[in-house]
């Protein structure tokens, strides 16, 4: 399990915008833990909610929720087996009177850390069966004599 730290650098209610470090997807395996945490400098106040997308898959064995101060935090569920891509939004505030939260909507790309032998698994499965369609066919159909 690996410990993911996503900080909030600087927030632009403007335009609801988070800058995050790392930036872009945030790459991430089953059972890693995922941190949020707000710089003090970032302009913001507070998160208010880390909240799944509509058709995004489930990605955390509980929901995100705060850990304290100012840092949020969720590990990633074991169970994962495929490649999944997790769209979310940060919903934030920049000031602790703020009535209405901004909404930011980054991802996070959790691959499970056998996911390359999927294709390998694949490819001989279909190895296989054509080896034994071609045994079958010859049982059925024989060989014609006189050929070699």
């Amino acid at each position: 399990m690996a410990s993911i730290p996503i900080k909030i650098l600087k927030g632009y209610p403007n335009t609801g915008k988070l800058e995050l470090f790392p930036s872009g997807t945030v790459p991430a395996t089953p059972t890693d833990n995922i941190s949020w945490t707000i710089d003090a400098a970032a302009g913001v106040d507070s998160i208010v909610s880390i909240e799944r997308k509509f058709l995004s898959r489930e990605i955390f064995s509980s929901h995100p929720g705060p850990l304290g101060g100012r840092e949020w935090g969720a590990n990633i569920n074991r169970t994962i087996r495929s490649r999944i891509t997790y769209r979310y939004s940060i919903l934030w505030n920049a000031t602790p009177d703020q009535q209405v939260p901004y909404k930011y909507d980054p991802k996070i790309a959790v691959r499970p850390p056998n996911d390359s032998s999927f294709l390998i698994k694949l490819v001989m499965k279909i190895a296989l069966a054509v080896f034994v369609m071609l045994g079958v066919s010859k049982i059925f159909l024989g060989t014609k004599k006189g050929s070699k």
